[in-house]
């Protein structure tokens, strides 16, 4: 059995890449931040593997939130619940790399938005550039868009199970 340390890895990311390129499954076990390989063969090629894609590993492994407010103008609640909240709510559902969105609102203060978790930066930023948020942002009753990110700081997230 050999051990090759993955402390700069996220291990899901890692079995998913192995997935996809390699048809079979290997025997890997993970033990905190170390991987396990029973096959020294399959030792190597999973050290060719890494090193081929550490790049992409690394850059798709931080997650990362988002946080998008606007105010509403010359609309009613219950019009823009039935003519923006329940359509998008679907077609957001299935947007690549989105883990979820928390939708948000406060009618005192006229805003209202969502807090979204996505996959890696990649994802969020073909989020914006979207025709989705192109023609979100386009409604006349949308107003004062605004949007910030962050990476994800995974491991506490974990121990305050603001992740699973």
């Amino acid at each position: 059995m050999e051990r090759i340390d993955i402390a700069e890895v996220n291990p899901k990311l890692v079995l998913s890449l192995l997935n996809k390129h390699y048809r079979q499954k290997h025997p890997v076990e993970f033990y905190g931040k170390q991987l396990n390989l029973r096959s020294a063969n399959f030792a190597k090629v999973f050290k060719s593997f890494i090193n081929k894609n550490l790049l992409l590993i690394i850059n798709e492994r931080t997650m990362h939130a988002q946080l998008i407010t606007y105010q509403l103008k010359d609309i009613s609640q219950p019009e823009y619940l039935k003519q923006m909240v329940e359509p998008d709510a679907p077609i957001l559902a299935k947007v690549k790399g989105l883990i979820s969105k928390v939708w948000l609102s406060d009618v005192e203060k006229n805003t209202f938005g969502g807090f979204y978790l996505w996959e890696n930066k990649t994802a969020m930023e073909d989020f914006m550039h979207s025709d989705l948020v192109k023609a979100v942002v386009s409604r006349p009753y949308v107003k004062n868009v605004s949007s910030a990110d962050y990476e994800v700081n995974q491991s506490a997230s974990l121990i305050t199970r603001g992740l699973k």
